[in-house]
């Protein structure tokens, strides 16, 4: 099939041509691995004045076509992001039909090997065999937000609250940092992300079945943001950068970066600090139903603000190359910020038929402080023969949180008068979170096509948490609540071991995995002298299959097994208060929950895929909100309910109207449905959802550039809740200047946006509904200026 096709392309450019174009293939790969790079931009450009002639991408086996002009000389480029740009030397075409490029070997941080320099265009969206990235640098999603908003706005990523987030519908997607797992609760994660700016990232990877070479935790896959790279070839280089954002509050960053590159050293520094004001708003229905109290509804009303939040990050490292075969490597990496928030709010009780019999106001002040610092060291060695290489790493993260919240709540009468006494109660939390983790991956080629896998990782993770929760006692004496007060220590221990063999059978590429995991965990409520140990073994198998049907057509399928494992804060018993109305608990008897995902994919011309997925999950973690100790309380625990399921179709388009207007799009439509049940309540949610985002980027010259990106959500079901559409647009327009050393940016985020987002959720004898009204809408004004 494959010489009859390269006859009939030689044919057509014989007739069509009349022997004036070359036809220029070539593949392209990653010089470590062999593995295909899927997307990467091959740009031919005329010498000696580099124009521009004919772009193209890789398709999903990593080749690629040009048609290049006869009688002139050519220089191909091939750019992807996380790679060094590489040139492929000049070539001088005459009367050939055919040339061969053949491999193009890229690897991460290589020194350029030529000296043109001119900006290529990936696609902004792009589909490999077990992930999908999303290219974000210099994109209007990045400009002006952090890394908790550009995850909002990304293809086929939902949030489902603080620092939780799914993945085309699936709950449970685990967080990665350069390739590096993230061990931190929801929460913690959240202040994380707020305190990273969006324009330090380079690429968003999507794994929603990954490979056994991955942890096996994150039952809705893996997101791995990947930050920028130092690519300047040797010496000094840098840039600066300064914005400033208007919503309902301002905000303002600034930072920069320094590096410094030889043949075998590279140094690299970069620093930023963001400052945040913000105003939102939210209001909650709840409807509760007992023997006791008949039917109660409670009202409430918040209007919250940030002021101020502060971060500061800082990283730095140096990578040793002291050979072309063997690579050495450490960072460090740290944030720091203090976020001080305060919230009013009015809470109204009704009886059944909607009369007020009672009402509180409650002012609550948050100071939340967290310090989070990660330290890597690697070393990475190639031996003889391509795809023969060994990779060791090791990761020390230290992080810490404080937390010091206060209530202060009155209480009124129908009428408005003062009904009793005020109260307040105030919660001090110390947590301290711990990772210790090292790893080895070995690959060894085994024949022309076939390459075997081995690796290893422990992890120890360890955790101290201190509550102190106090009550004001006559309005003038702090006394301590110890039946809510608590120390708690939490360890979890984990070996993993995998094996992968890769391998070509005719056309018929093929790679199967095995992960098996040892988790050892330790509850250790110190208050109350309860220990609870957890020791359990399991298996994840994976399987990859691609087939090319033709040049223009690859078929491909993954099989993955999946664990979520239950948090620190899900087995932590003690309480914690969102408000005097609002607590939550842990569960110490938590299982893990398991899921299989299945997926088929089609791929035509490397710019259309589309791919079809199931995905079953068992002893689902759920956090079900019940009636609390008094009536118009609100308790929630996280519980182990029933089974989910997850059907989705997704469609990925890139395509390009004419060389100046670039387009990636992304169509998602799923079903979710949840079964089972807790106690006798029985539980049966589903829905039908679809999800769209499009990207348009307009090159209007050489200097200027316009993007727009739009995105819509419909509702969707989250275990007993049920959220309503989102959707928004946002716009940028740039201007380089200086030789394009200087970059200025306006960029406009929720432009056109749902200002009132809403959840419901119905569950045994407790009905609600809300709304919020985010800060989304902002305008940036950013300079950034690059210096070498």
């Amino acid at each position: 099939m494959k010489p009859l096709f390269r006859i009939g392309v030689l044919i057509l450019i014989s007739f069509r041509l009349a022997g004036q174009s070359a036809l220029v293939e070539g593949r392209v790969a990653d010089k470590g691995s062999g593995q295909a790079l899927i997307g990467a931009v091959v740009t031919a450009l005329s010498l000696p004045d580099s124009a521009v002639v004919r772009q193209t991408t890789t398709t999903a086996t990593g080749k690629f076509g040009l048609l290049v002009p006869h009688g002139g000389r050519y220089a191909l480029q091939v750019t992807y992001v996380g790679y060094e740009t590489a040139f492929l030397p000049a070539v001088r075409v005459n009367k050939e039909l055919l040339i061969q490029a053949g491999d193009l070997m890229l690897k991460e941080d290589a020194v350029l090997l030529g000296a043109v320099s001119v900006s290529g265009k990936r696609a902004a969206i792009s589909q490999g065999v077990d992930r999908m990235s999303v290219d974000v640098s210099g994109s209007a999603i990045a400009e002006g937000n952090n890394v908790l908003e550009l995850l909002e706005r990304t293809p086929g990523i939902s949030m489902q609250g603080e620092g939780s987030f799914a993945v085309n519908g699936r709950e449970g997607a685990k967080v990665m940092l350069d390739g590096r797992t993230t061990y931190l609760s929801g929460p913690q994660l959240a202040l994380l992300l707020k305190g990273m700016q969006a324009r330090d990232v380079g690429k968003i990877e999507i794994m929603s079945s990954p490979s056994a070479r991955q942890d096996a935790e994150g039952s809705g896959g893996l997101i791995n943001i990947i930050t920028k790279k130092n690519r300047r070839s040797s010496g000094w280089s840098g840039d600066v950068f300064s914005r400033g954002t208007l919503g309902r509050r301002p905000q303002y960053a600034a930072g920069g970066g320094l590096s410094y590159k030889t043949e075998k050293l590279n140094v690299f520094l970069n620093a930023s600090h963001g400052y945040d004001e913000s105003r939102a708003s939210s209001y909650n229905e709840r409807i509760f139903t007992d023997s006791e109290n008949g039917l109660l509804s409670t009202r409430q009303h918040d209007a919250s603000r940030t002021d101020p939040g502060r971060n500061y990050a800082v990283r730095g490292g140096f990578e040793f190359t002291p050979d072309t075969s063997s690579v050495a490597g450490f960072s460090a990496n740290w944030i720091k910020g203090r976020y001080l928030s305060f919230s009013d709010s009015e809470l109204g009780f009704y009886d059944r038929r909607q009369t007020l019999l009672r009402q509180t106001k409650t002012r609550s002040d948050f100071d939340e402080i967290y310090n989070n610092l990660t330290y890597s060291l690697y070393y990475n060695r190639r031996f003889r023969g391509e795809g023969h290489e060994l990779k060791i790493a090791v990761d020390y993260a230290p992080h810490g949180n404080a937390y010091d919240n206060g209530f202060y709540t009155r209480y009124f009468d129908e009428r408005g008068n003062v009904s009793r006494m005020p109260s307040a109660r105030r919660n001090v939390q110390d947590l301290g979170n711990t990772t210790y983790a090292a790893g080895i991956d070995y690959v060894l080629p085994a024949g022309k096509d076939s390459k075997i896998e081995v690796g290893w990782k422990g992890t120890y993770l360890c955790i101290d948490n201190s509550v102190g929760n106090d009550t004001l006692r006559d309005d003038t004496e702090w006394m301590r609540d110890n039946a809510t007060s608590n120390a708690f220590r939490y360890g979890q221990h984990l070996q993993a071991g995998y094996l992968i063999y890769s391998s070509k059978f005719k056309k018929l590429s093929y790679q199967a995995g095995l992960r098996g995991e040892y988790t050892g965990t330790l509850a250790d409520q110190v208050t109350l002298h309860e220990r609870v140990k957890r020791h359990y073994f399991d298996l994840f198998p994976n399987l990859y299959l691609n087939y090319p049907l033709s040049d223009r057509h690859h078929a491909r399928l993954a099989y993955s097994r999946r664990i979520a494992r239950p948090g620190d804060h899900d087995v932590n018993i003690f309480r914690g208060y969102e408000d005097p109305f609002n607590y939550w608990e842990g569960n110490a008897f938590l299982r893990p929950s398991k899921t299989h995902v299945l997926e088929l994919g089609h791929a035509f011309d490397n710019q259309l895929f589309t791919t079809v997925s199931y995905n079953r999950g068992t002893d689902v973690i759920m956090h079900i909100a019940r009636i609390g100790e008094q009536p118009g309380e609100t308790l929630t625990r996280p519980e182990n309910v029933g089974t989910f399921a997850n059907y989705g179709l997704s469609i990925m388009y890139n395509t390009s109207f004419n060389s100046w207007w670039d387009v990636s799009s992304y169509l998602n439509g799923f079903r979710n449905e949840y079964r089972g049940s807790f106690g006798e309540v029985p539980l049966d949610n589903s829905a039908n959802s679809w999800s769209a985002n499009t990207r348009h980027s307009l090159r209007l010259s050489e200097a200027f550039q316009l993007e727009g990106v739009g995105y819509y959500r419909s509702g969707t079901a989250s275990g007993v809740m049920t959220t309503a559409p989102a959707y928004g647009l946002d716009v940028s327009v740039s201007r380089s200047l200086a030789e394009k050393k200087l970059m200025i940016r306006l960029a406009g985020t929720g432009i056109i946006r749902n200002g009132k987002p809403e959840t419901s959720a119905l569950y045994g004898n407790l009905r609600s509904f809300g709304y919020a009204r985010p800060d989304n809408r902002k305008v940036t004004l950013s300079l950034s200026y690059r210096f070498e």
